[in-house]
C-alpha cells in the first residue's frame, strides 16, 4: 500500500467497502485497496492505518511501530453524530488497546470498562510486554455498537491516534486534538458486495464497468449540475469534474486499478459508487 502525497494533510478518508478477517494478521491482499493514512511514531517510523467499512461496520488495521516504538497503543474515536463539537458530548465513542480492549462513550481516557475481550467490538491482539512484539492491530467496531444505522455516503467523525497514554498523542487529522471532535477528519461510508456492475434502476447509474477509456453517469430525475469526484484506494482525489447529468467522462490517463466514484447533487445528496479502470 502507498500513501498520497500529501495523504497525512487530507482531513477525508473514503472507505474501501470490504470485510476483513479481524484475527490480529494482515494477510496478503486483505488490505491492499483500503486507504491508508500514516502516523509518523519516531524519527523515521510510520504506523500505516487502513480503513473499511461494510453493512455492519467499520475496520482499522493499525500496522508496524507499535509496541516497537515505545510501546504505543492504537485509538479510534468517532463523532457518530458528525456535530464537530468543541467538547467531548454524548455522540462521541473512544476505541483503545492495549493488554486490554476499552471504551468509553461521551469522555476520552476513561479506563473503567476494559475487558481482555469485548462482547461488542473487536480489537485484536492485546499488546503484552515482551516477546512477541506487537506491532499490528485489528479493529472492528460494529455500527450497532454505535447505535448507527448509516446509508450509502453517510459521514462520520474520525480521529485515529497511537499513544502511550501518559506523554505520548500522536493524531490523524495533522493539528487534531484527541480532546475536540472539531478538529477530527471525516470517514465517508460507502457500501455495496463484490464489483459492481452497471447500476441500473439505482440512484446512480455508472457503466461500463470496468471501464477503459470513457465512463457513463445518469442520475434519474435529476439533470445538475453535480460535482463528481474519483477517489483513489489511498484516498487520494485524482479527478474533479462539475458537470450536468447525464455526462460521460474521459478516464484514459488514469491506471488500471479500483477507484470510488463520489457524486454530489445540488441538494446536498451524496452516492459512492466502484469504479474498476482495466487497461
Amino acid at each position: 500500500m502507498l500513501l498520497c502525497a500529501g495523504a497525512q494533510a487530507q482531513s477525508v478518508i473514503e472507505a474501501f467497502p470490504g470485510t476483513p478477517d479481524l484475527d490480529g494478521v494482515v494477510a496478503s491482499g486483505e488490505w491492499d485497496l483500503a486507504p491508508t493514512i500514516g502516523i509518523g511514531t519516531a524519527p523515521g517510523d510510520t504506523c500505516r492505518v487502513a480503513v473499511m467499512t461494510d453493512a455492519n461496520g467499520a475496520y482499522f488495521a493499525f500496522m508496524g511501530h507499535l509496541e516497537s516504538s515505545n510501546a504505543l497503543f492504537p485509538e479510534v474515536l468517532l463523532d457518530t453524530q458528525h456535530d464537530r463539537t468543541a467538547a467531548w458530548n454524548t455522540d462521541d465513542h473512544w476505541f483503545h488497546v492495549s493488554a486490554t480492549d476499552c471504551h468509553d462513550q461521551g469522555a476520552y481516557g476513561v479506563y473503567s470498562n476494559c475487558l481482555l475481550v469485548q462482547p461488542d467490538w473487536t480489537g485484536v491482539p492485546n499488546l503484552t510486554p515482551g516477546a512477541p512484539i506487537t506491532d499490528t492491530v485489528e479493529i472492528g467496531i460494529p455500527w450497532t455498537k454505535l447505535a448507527l444505522a448509516p446509508v450509502e455516503g453517510d459521514s462520520i467523525g474520525l480521529c485515529l491516534l497511537v499513544t502511550n497514554t501518559a506523554s505520548t498523542w500522536r493524531l490523524w487529522p495533522d493539528g487534531a486534538s484527541r480532546l475536540a471532535p472539531v478538529t477530527w477528519g471525516h470517514l465517508v461510508v460507502p457500501f455495496w458486495n463484490g464489483m459492481a456492475e452497471p447500476c441500473r434502476g439505482t440512484a446512480l447509474d455508472v457503466w461500463p464497468n470496468p471501464v477503459a477509456d470513457a465512463v457513463n453517469l445518469a442520475m434519474p430525475g435529476t439533470s445538475g449540475p453535480v460535482n463528481v469526484r474519483i477517489i483513489d484506494v489511498n484516498g487520494c482525489e485524482v479527478l474533479a469534474r462539475r458537470v450536468a447529468m447525464p455526462t460521460r467522462i474521459a478516464i484514459a490517463e488514469l491506471p488500471a486499478g479500483t477507484y470510488l466514484c463520489s457524486v454530489v447533487t445540488s441538494d446536498g445528496e451524496r452516492i459512492v459508487r466502484r469504479l474498476a479502470v482495466v487497461r
